[in-house]
């Protein structure tokens, strides 16, 4: 019942688009427990029921007083950015609140935490600390980011040959397990580090990634290949080339995330 409300008032207007988060708090906590757990319980604790502790109150009475009570640090822990607004977004969104879906999307930009960790809006030079390839500071919300309601843990990260010659295709392969109480989706990430190239290239770039289903418990060996194209950048004379030098492979949850790394070298 309750999820059938949450999937309507997703799709019911922006008043309830903005308080979306407030309403299900209320409804899951407020509602819920106080249903079961007569009498009413002071859950701000302040010795009064407030509008959004009483179960018989209309429900946009509670939200409101439930807002008006909330700091603003508060409300931005309950804020949703959800795109784009397809026909089926309220029960999609529903879904995954109630844990009838484990959600495995990732973020294919970068969230800064300010500004100020940026270049001037002016300056369009990304090298300058733009995107997660350059960025130097800590991101609010990193590239490749996404939550889940279990866990992954990654080991035993192994290259086919430490060494190889230009042109070469190298392997490398990590052990992915699911860690959690329930079955889910990762999405494995690896990302390039040539720090000895003679042209400047970004602090990662990302090379590969794999999304695995895995159940509770259950552990898989992921592989990927490397080739000469993935190896080779663009120098100052506008050639692409694959220079000899040590390179280092990092695989993880997301850019900010790196949970396994490996160094390999390429020969002249």
């Amino acid at each position: 019942m309750i999820k059938d409300e949450v999937s309507y008032w997703f799709k019911a207007g922006s008043f309830y688009m903005q308080n979306m988060l407030a309403i299900l708090s209320l409804m899951l906590i407020a509602t819920n427990i106080n249903a079961q757990l007569k009498p009413w319980i002071d859950f701000n604790r302040n010795g009064v029921m407030d509008s959004y502790e009483n179960p018989e109150a209309e429900v946009d009475k509670r939200v409101n007083n439930l807002l008006s009570l909330m700091t603003v640090e508060e409300k931005m822990q309950l804020l949703y950015e959800v795109a784009p607004a397809i026909p089926r977004l309220g029960n999609a969104i529903a879904d995954v609140l109630f844990g009838d879906y484990n959600p495995a999307g990732r973020l294919p930009l970068t969230y800064y935490k300010s500004t100020n960790d940026l270049p001037a809006f002016d300056d369009y030079e990304v090298f300058n600390g733009r995107t997660y390839m350059f960025f130097e500071n800590k991101p609010l919300y990193p590239f490749g980011f996404g939550l889940s309601y279990t866990s992954f843990s990654y080991s035993n990260i192994h290259l086919n040959k430490p060494v190889i010659e230009r042109g070469d295709t190298i392997s490398v392969s990590i052990d992915i397990q699911n860690t959690g109480k329930y079955d889910g989706d990762e999405v494995v990430q690896l990302y390039l580090q040539q720090k000895s190239a003679t042209v400047k290239l970004p602090n990662k770039q990302l090379k590969a990634f794999q999304r695995l289903r895995l159940r509770k418990g259950e552990t898989k060996n992921v592989s990927f290949q490397l080739s000469r194209k993935d190896l080779s950048f663009w120098n100052d004379k506008n050639e692409f080339v694959m220079e000899s030098g040590e390179t280092r492979i990092l695989v993880g949850a997301s850019s900010d995330d790196i949970r396994q790394e490996i160094t390999f070298k390429i020969k002249d």
